[in-house]
């Protein structure tokens, strides 16, 4: 094979394994991604059963196209 053409095989095998070789590593996640949501989960879980909702005082609203729908309850304070 002549340098030339074997010079860019090489260089494009080089450049294929280093893109291949060391894949990134994802830094640890920091503690407060799990934690926070986590509270959320426990304060609306009871209300995964759509009946417990309106039983508590939660009100449907139109449907909002692609989030389907919300429930508000207007004597709860925001």
């Amino acid at each position: 094979m002549a340098p030339r053409p074997l010079k860019a095989v090489l260089t494009v095998a080089a450049a294929a394994f280093s893109l291949t070789a060391a894949p990134a590593q994802a830094a640890d996640p920091d503690p407060f991604i799990w934690t926070e949501p986590a509270r959320t989960y426990v304060a609306t879980g009871m209300y995964d059963y759509e009946p417990y909702a309106v039983a508590d005082g939660y009100t449907p609203t139109s449907c909002v196209p692609g989030m389907g729908y919300h429930y508000v309850n207007e004597e709860t304070p925001t």
